[in-house]
């Protein structure tokens, strides 16, 4: 069982995700740079070490995204053998249901201008994994608020997820420390009080 985040069982029944495996997910637009095949290098790399995770995509084309992108996916998965062990979504009204069923949530993009999956994530206390790619570090207190990996290697991202997934007592201190940055650093009115303030010098200057 989960002892961090919200669980969805309803909904992991629909996606018929067995019930005893650890979900390991990424939510972004089908889209080049966001790393999709490097996360299915991560998960592929997890249950290669006998973790019995199941990878979670969420997330559709972006519009005027090729569309081979979709079948370029769906072949990454099947060479991989990941058939049994990753479901895509695509695109779905509110990502929030889905980023809850999930024992840790990842990005792994080589360029992030921030991560609002990241952020949704820590509010709702599901720890996060990030490659050092400008906006995750800027939102996440490495071993805090959860872990940057400073290379895109999938198997030292996989390194960092599995740390996570075996050490309960870590994962309920990012996810404590994640809800706490959120609220500390990046609610509607900081967020809003900052951009207030950064208008401000740049009138003045």
């Amino acid at each position: 069982p989960n002892p961090v985040a919200g669980g969805r069982p309803e909904l992991r029944e629909r996606l018929a995700i067995v019930p005893s495996r650890q979900i390991v997910g990424l939510v972004g637009r089908l889209e080049p740079g966001k790393g999709h095949d490097r996360f299915l290098d991560v998960v592929a790399e997890l249950r290669r070490r006998g973790l019995a995770v199941h990878g979670l995509l969420v997330g559709g084309l972006t519009p005027g995204s090729p569309t081979e992108l979709a079948a370029r996916l769906t072949q990454g998965i099947a060479a991989r053998r990941l058939e049994n062990a990753v479901t895509w979504t695509g695109q779905v009204a509110d990502a929030g249901p889905y980023i809850e069923m999930m024992d840790v949530l990842v990005s792994v993009a080589s360029v992030e201008s921030f991560g609002i999956a990241l952020v949704e994530a820590m509010a709702r206390r599901v720890p996060v994994v990030a490659v050092a790619a400008g906006g995750p570090e800027e939102i996440i207190e490495s071993g805090k608020s959860g872990l940057i990996v400073p290379t895109t290697d999938p198997r030292r991202i996989a390194d960092a997820v599995e740390t996570v997934l075996l050490h309960p007592t870590l994962r309920r201190r990012l996810a404590d420390g994640g809800r706490e940055r959120v609220r500390s650093q990046f609610t509607r009115e900081r967020m809003t009080r900052d951009i207030e303030r950064t208008v401000e010098e740049l009138c003045a200057s």
